[in-house]
């Protein structure tokens, strides 16, 4: 829990027994498969119709994504990055998340 305080004692429980149950040459295998660990290729054709957004944790807490693999010509893409947030950006802010998730609102 020193490592992720936003946590509770439940989530880093099972994040815990997680890591313990999954086999080290599965996750291994996976990087190895998807070498470069980048997915900007899918970013590049986003349907007209479509408005992404692209949360990205601070690169000094562990971020998997960095901003120089974010293709910065798409349109539609909105990207932030939100500084102190690590990975699991779900349980350390789920507020900022929702923050920059704009959801539709009912026409009454």
């Amino acid at each position: 829990m020193a490592e992720h305080p936003a946590w509770s004692r439940g989530d880093s429980m099972l994040r815990a027994l997680g890591v313990f149950m999954c086999e080290r040459t599965v996750v291994e295998g996976i990087f190895e498969h998807n070498r470069p660990w980048s997915f900007s290729d899918l970013l590049k054709n986003i349907p007209p119709h479509v408005k992404a957004a692209l949360l990205v944790s601070d690169p000094e807490h562990g971020a998997v994504c960095h901003l120089e693999h974010v293709p910065r010509d798409v349109a539609r893409l909105n990207t932030k990055v939100f500084i102190g947030i690590g990975h699991w950006m779900q349980y350390e802010c789920l507020d900022a998340i929702m923050d920059e998730v704009p959801l539709p609102r009912a026409k009454f």
